[in-house]
């Protein structure tokens, strides 16, 4: 068994930057197996093909990114990749592999003598074995590539200065080094975000209506204290106890998808921020409230579906003016989905409010996860607020978000541990991105409909109503 200061040792790195570069391997790993199923999968996603077309089927880091990209996106193909044994237990059942010769010098606890390694089957790797480069069809299946050398070579991009020493060594050798890394017990704990919780069937509605026994708060777990945090919001809508629900949640703001609250009172500490709908809400009396409740304004709902605002990019754009008059700091429209792609909705929204000069102060985006492990849902998460960061270089309001998966016009949703496991982690990584302003959880009534909620009346709070109190 390999110390952690050996380890860290002979790489010339601490304990913990050894411990982050071992998860951003695993991380590599696990997207290689999602990939690698895919693939092997008949007759298997036609847009995946399409995706591949170009690759000689020689697994590399590059190709590994693109079709991870893709099979993280795809709601066929990424649901083939959740049942995979997680990484930390592959090896559970291996016998232990002694380092290479050319290893042995830097971890001289590991070394074998040669008798132990013909004991335990170990054997050099053959340089002249597996398939040829390009002999594999365009978008093909290597044929090594369900053997540990194929995913580890498409798995593992090696960083710059990272494990110099483990260049020329095998496959093998790599897995090996990240489990025993992994498990030591004097390991520093991870990131909360980068845990995923135990696996649990998704919550279902029961026959009668009643949320079934996952839905409903537990009384085993303690609960965490309660923390304000003026960065913390939550969406709002009209139920039995909502005042009191909202006070309880210790949010620092709220909306209501207008610039009205009805049968809901502030309560001490958090502020309400109010919203221009949609076109039919650019109102005189309408817009007199959002500047009166001031100074933040939210403005035009999900304009690219059409059950919401529905507007095109150019009624946005003409009527923007008049939101700009209410003297308030204006957020973006929030679109559904795609706020970095180019061409997209939003984009081509912000590119004309430049060549308009329109004034548009933040970025307000919504966000559903539909994968419910969640080191991978804060993980996409975290990589959609960058690139949108990067595309417009203005401060960002994430207004909508939970795990809730759409498959046919039908909602999906994960169990409330899950729900809560990602809330706890998303809100952790969210406070590290300075560019994040303000975030708002969907939504504050827990109701079998909508079973990302946070309190079933004013005071009962679900596990994820516990995880939102908790958060800041």
């Amino acid at each position: 068994m390999l110390a952690r200061t050996e380890v860290a040792d002979a790489l010339a790195l601490s304990p913990g930057h050894v411990a982050v570069r071992i998860h951003r391997m695993k991380e590599q790993i696990q997207s290689a197996r999602a990939v690698v199923r895919a693939l092997r999968t008949r007759p298997g996603c036609p847009d995946l093909r399409a995706a591949a077309v170009g690759w000689d089927g020689t697994p590399n880091p590059l190709w590994r990114k693109r079709l991870a990209r893709h099979v993280r996106d795809c709601a066929s193909c990424g649901r083939l990749g959740t049942g995979l044994v997680p990484i930390d237990r592959l090896l559970a059942g291996l016998s232990l592999l002694p380092l290479p010769a050319s290893l042995s010098a830097h971890f001289p606890s590991a070394a074998l003598p040669p008798a132990a390694s013909q004991a335990v089957g170990y054997h050099p790797p053959d340089p002249t074995a597996g398939h040829t480069a390009g002999t594999t069809p365009p978008g093909g299946v290597p044929a090594d590539i369900g053997s540990g050398q194929g995913i580890a070579n498409l798995a593992v991009n090696r960083p710059r200065g990272l494990l110099p020493a483990l260049v020329g060594g095998a496959a093998a050798v790599i897995l090996a080094l990240t489990a025993l890394v992994v498990i030591r017990p004097d390991d520093p704990p991870a990131p909360s975000w980068a845990v995923p919780p135990a696996v649990t069937p998704a919550a279902v509605p029961s026959p009668s209506g009643a949320p079934s026994p996952s839905a409903r708060p537990s009384s085993r777990a303690p609960a965490a204290p309660a923390v304000s945090s003026t960065r913390k919001g939550v969406g709002v809508w009209n139920f039995a106890g909502v005042s009191q629900a909202l006070a309880n949640s210790k949010a620092g703001w709220y909306y209501t998808w207008g610039t009205q609250r009805p049968g809901i009172s502030s309560p001490q500490g958090a502020t309400f921020v109010p919203m221009i709908r949609g076109a039919e809400n650019v109102t005189a009396a309408d817009l007199a409230r959002a500047r009166a409740a001031g100074p933040y304004l939210l403005t035009f709902n999900e304009p690219d579906l059409p059950e919401q605002a529905n507007m095109t990019v150019e009624r946005a754009l003409d009527l923007w003016p008049q939101l700009m008059a209410t003297g308030s700091r204006l957020g973006s429209p929030a679109v559904a989905w795609g706020g970095a792609d180019p061409q997209g909705w939003l984009d081509r929204f912000m590119t004309g409010a430049t060549t308009r000069g329109h004034r548009v102060d933040f970025i307000t985006l919504h966000w559903f996860g539909a994968e419910f492990t969640t080191a991978t849902a804060v993980n996409q998460l975290k990589q959609y607020l960058q690139a949108v960061y990067q595309r417009y270089k203005k401060p960002i309001w994430l207004t909508e978000f939970a795990l809730i998966r759409f498959d046919g016009g039908r909602q999906q949703f994960p169990s409330q541990e899950q729900q809560a496991a990602f809330l706890t982690a998303a809100t952790s990584m969210l406070g590290q991105l300075s560019y994040v302003q303000r975030y708002a959880w969907f939504g504050l009534p827990a109701t079998d409909k909508d079973r990302s909620g946070l309190f079933s009346d004013g005071t009962e709070a679900t596990l994820v109503g516990r995880a939102f109190q908790a958060a800041r």
